[in-house]
C-alpha cells in the first residue's frame, strides 16, 4: 500500500470515529426514511427523488466501502 493510500485510509478512520459523522449519517439517513417514491406526482419529480436517493444511499455506505478498500489492500500486501 502507497503511503498516499495509507493516509487517506487514516484520515477517513478519523473522520468516521468523529461524533459527527455519527449525526451526519442519522441526519442522512433521515431523509432516506423521509422520501416516500409511491406518493411522487410526476416523472420528472420521481427521477430527480430517484437521484438524490442514489447519493444518499451512496454517502451511508461509503464508511463500510472505504473499509473494505482498506482491508483489500491490506490483503494485498
Amino acid at each position: 500500500m502507497s503511503e498516499e493510500d495509507k493516509k487517506f485510509f487514516e484520515s477517513c478512520r478519523e473522520l468516521f470515529m468523529c461524533e459527527g459523522w455519527g449525526v451526519f449519517l442519522n441526519e442522512v439517513q433521515n431523509v432516506i426514511d423521509t422520501i416516500d417514491i409511491g406518493s411522487i406526482p410526476s416523472s420528472d419529480e420521481f427521477w430527480r427523488c430517484k437521484g438524490k436517493l442514489e447519493i444518499l444511499r451512496l454517502i451511508v455506505n461509503w464508511e463500510a466501502s472505504v473499509k473494505a478498500a482498506e482491508a483489500m489492500a491490506e490483503e494485498e500486501q
